[in-house]
């Protein structure tokens, strides 16, 4: 992935420019991300540690990981506020730099459910949620959250040729496009 540059998406140019008021500034701030997917109606946190056996060269045995499965609920802190969705267990990891941003959401990547069709070799299967959160050291009661959102794109099942699973994933992405419209 290449992160800086014109290609930069909008949540790297977030976390480096906010990094680097930071440093500038000299503010001190606890910078965390949590990354999860919406993935056949399930949300699943792509930050958790796999923990699945070891080969002896250090490799995961030959088993699906599946990172766990989160909660979604609905919150509010004041009650003149309108509920927002909360997604509760997730793996929330701290960075300080952008290369530790960058190395952390590259892992979550790794994890992302993706999968070839007849529309492209690497089609998402999933939404993909990356969350950063800033909270000043000084007023830790004060929180900034800023969460990106990268849809999968509808498809069109005759063109894609998706059969089995990824017909399901198919069916699944279409139905939450339709339910986001409405």
């Amino acid at each position: 992935v290449k992160w800086d540059g014109p290609s930069a998406g909008l949540a790297w140019r977030c976390a480096n420019s906010l990094l680097e008021e930071q440093a500038r500034q000299r503010w001190f701030v606890r910078a965390t991300l949590e990354v999860f997917e919406v993935y056949n109606e399930d949300v699943r946190d792509l930050l958790a540690v796999d923990t699945r056996p070891l080969n002896d060269d250090g490799t995961p045995k030959p088993s699906m990981f599946i990172a766990p499965s989160c909660r979604l609920r609905w919150f509010t802190k004041d009650a003149a506020l309108e509920a927002a969705p909360v997604v509760e267990g997730l793996t929330s990891e701290e960075f300080r730099t952008i290369g530790e941003w960058e190395l952390l959401l590259s892992d979550a990547l790794q994890r992302q459910r993706i999968a070839q069709t007849s529309m492209g070799a690497s089609s998402s299967r999933s939404h993909l949620f990356v969350q950063m959160s800033f909270t000043p050291v000084a007023t830790p009661q004060t929180e900034t959250v800023m969460m990106f959102c990268d849809l999968a794109g509808s498809e069109r099942i005759s063109k894609s040729g998706a059969a089995g699973q990824t017909l399901t994933e198919a069916q699944n992405i279409n139905k939450g496009l339709s339910a986001l419209g409405n």
